[in-house]
């Protein structure tokens, strides 16, 4: 699984990042007098200019500070207080892998894939050998005979993780910034970077073009990256 996971999963979380990236680089590009008013709007009050260090310090563009914000972001998510991200900036993935205590030669294993992403969830479900068995809702039991035997399953297999946590896998760190940093001096070097699986300048302008459409300017890519001082 661990290794259908790598080939498959994480490939389309990168698409992911590079569409949550450009969803950021546009809000900044349409709101570029006010990107402090930006980033605390999609952060929920909870971060602004003033914590975009790295690429403040290097005069970074709108691309890097749109790469550090949904870095920072996601670290910002672990302390307790944190408000969520909005859902269309969450790339967070996690699959958590359980067995049934009533299945002793563990015939099998029981996945929770938690994403907000509804691309993952297509793509985990399209892996070899894997079934869905979703977990059902009270609404599901009451009309589903069916839905009633996979609550049963579930809350026998999730009782037994009450105490601890199961085997789980994650979705990359996210290192966007070092990406875009490494990007934007590479030239025209995006095959080899794409090879490393890296982000680079060239994909994440073209997603931007995409959703400005036809009012996309023409430098776009240089109104992207173009050093800023404030």
């Amino acid at each position: 699984m661990s290794r259908a996971l790598e080939r498959y999963a994480w490939p389309t979380w990168r698409i992911e990042a590079v569409r949550t990236l450009a969803a950021v680089a546009d809000a900044l590009h349409q709101g570029r007098h006010d990107q402090d008013a930006v980033l605390r709007h999609l952060s929920h009050g909870q971060l602004g200019l003033d914590d975009l260090v790295v690429s403040r310090a290097q005069h970074g563009g709108i691309l890097l500070r749109a790469a550090e914000f949904i870095d920072i972001a996601h670290v910002f998510l672990h302390r307790a207080s944190a408000v969520p991200l909005p859902s269309t900036l969450d790339l967070r993935c996690t699959a958590r892998f359980m067995d049934d205590p009533d299945d002793p030669d563990s015939r099998w294993i029981y996945v929770l894939l938690s994403t907000e992403r509804s691309s993952m969830e297509t793509m985990f479900a399209g892996l070899r050998d894997v079934a869905s068995y979703p977990v059902p809702t009270a609404a599901d039991v009451a009309d589903d005979p069916e839905a009633a035997e996979r609550a049963e399953v579930w809350t026998r297999v999730l009782q037994r993780y009450r105490s601890f946590s199961p085997p789980s896998i994650l979705a990359p760190d996210l290192h966007l910034a070092l990406d875009l940093i490494e990007a934007i001096g590479a030239g025209d070097r995006d095959d080899e970077l794409s090879s490393y699986s890296k982000v680079t300048v060239s994909e994440v302008v073209a997603e931007v073009a995409l959703r400005q459409g036809a009012s996309a300017p023409d430098d776009l890519r240089a109104q992207l990256v173009a050093p800023l001082t404030q």
